[in-house]
C-alpha cells in the first residue's frame, strides 16, 4: 500500500479536487483505493465524488479519533467508518472513502471540538503516534487498497503533521505563486527533508504542484510560466540550500487555472486533464 499525502499550505488551491481526480484515475487503472478527508474544519472531499455516493456518510475520521482520545475506545474496524463510492463499471474500480464525518450533524462538531490533540501527542506516555500507526495498518489489513491517498489539513497543525510525516511514504505539495504559499511551503519541505522528523526510512518523495497558473496560449507568451515555475523552484531550494538541507526539488509540475481557460475559450478539460496525467505518471513513476 503506497500512502499519498495532498498538502497546501493554504487553502483554494485545488488540493482536494486533484486527489478526486487522481484517485478516480487510478481506479479507472484496476487500482484499489482508499481516501481520507483529515481537512476536519472543512471537509469537502465527499462533495468533490459525491455523485457516487450511494448511502448518506453515517461516521468517519472524526468518529473514529473521538472514540479513541474521548472514550478511551480503541475501534476494532476500519471498515465501520468507511463509505463506498460506487462507479459500477466493469472498467473502474470503487474507492473506499473514509470521509470526515456526517458533517451534517451537530453531533460531528461537537465531537471535533472535544478531541484532546495535546492529551493524544503531548502529554507523558501519550499514544497519538501508536495510534495513527495502527490506524494505517487497519487500512492495509481490511481494506487493502493499492494506495491510500490523504487530503491533509492546511497550516501547521497537529492533523497536518500526522498525515505529513507519520503516515505519508510520498507527498503531493500544492502551492500557487504568492508569498504566503510559497514561504509556507519552504517552511514545509525543510522541516521535512530532516529524516529527524519522518517515521518511514528516509525523506518521502516530494511531487511539487504550482496551481491556478493561467494558459498563456500565444506562444511569445510562453515564457511567462517557464520563468514564473523557474521563480519557485529557485526560492524553495534557495531556502534549503541556505539552512544547509541535502534535499533539491527538481521538478515543479503545474496545474492551469480552469477559469482562466473558461474566459479564453479553450477546451479546457483536455488541457486541464493533460496537468492531471503529468502528476499522475510522476505518482506512478517506477
Amino acid at each position: 500500500m503506497k500512502t499519498i499525502t495532498f498538502y497546501s499550505y493554504k487553502g483554494g488551491v485545488g488540493r482536494t479536487l486533484a486527489l478526486a481526480n487522481i484517485a478516480k484515475r487510478l481506479a479507472e487503472f484496476g487500482k484499489k483505493v482508499c481516501i481520507i478527508d483529515f481537512d476536519l474544519e472543512a471537509p469537502g472531499l465527499h462533495q468533490k465524488i459525491g455523485a457516487n455516493i450511494k448511502k448518506d456518510i453515517k461516521n468517519g475520521i472524526v468518529d473514529y479519533i473521538y472514540d479513541f482520545s474521548y472514550n478511551n475506545n480503541l475501534p476494532e474496524s476500519i471498515k465501520d467508518y468507511t463509505t463506498q463510492v460506487k462507479y459500477n463499471s466493469k472498467n473502474t474500480y470503487d474507492i473506499d472513502l473514509i470521509a470526515a464525518g456526517n458533517i451534517t450533524s451537530r453531533s460531528y462538531w461537537k465531537k471535533l471540538a472535544l478531541i484532546n490533540w495535546g492529551k493524544l501527542f503531548y502529554e507523558k506516555d501519550s499514544q497519538g503516534v501508536a495510534f495513527f500507526i495502527d490506524l494505517k495498518q487497519k487500512i492495509e489489513k481490511e481494506l487493502k487498497p493499492d494506495f491510500l491517498l490523504i487530503d491533509s489539513r492546511t497550516g501547521i497543525t497537529d492533523i497536518s503533521g500526522v498525515t505529513l510525516s507519520i503516515l505519508a511514504d510520498e507527498l503531493v505539495l500544492l502551492l500557487t505563486k504568492n508569498d504566503e504559499n510559497i514561504e509556507g511551503i519552504k517552511l514545509i519541505i525543510n522541516t521535512l527533508s530532516s529524516p529527524d522528523n519522518s517515521f518511514n526510512e528516509g525523506i518521502p518523495k516530494i511531487n511539487l504542484v504550482l496551481s491556478r497558473i493561467p494558459y498563456f496560449s500565444k506562444p511569445e507568451e510562453k515564457h511567462k510560466e517557464f520563468n514564473a515555475k523557474k521563480e519557485v523552484l529557485y526560492e524553495i531550494n534557495n531556502h534549503l540550500k541556505e539552512n544547509k538541507s541535502s534535499l533539491t526539488i527538481e521538478k515543479l509540475l503545474v496545474i492551469h487555472s480552469e477559469d482562466e481557460l473558461k474566459l479564453k475559450n479553450i477546451n479546457n478539460k483536455k488541457l486541464i486533464d493533460t496537468d492531471y496525467l503529468a502528476l499522475f505518471n510522476e505518482i506512478l513513476k517506477n
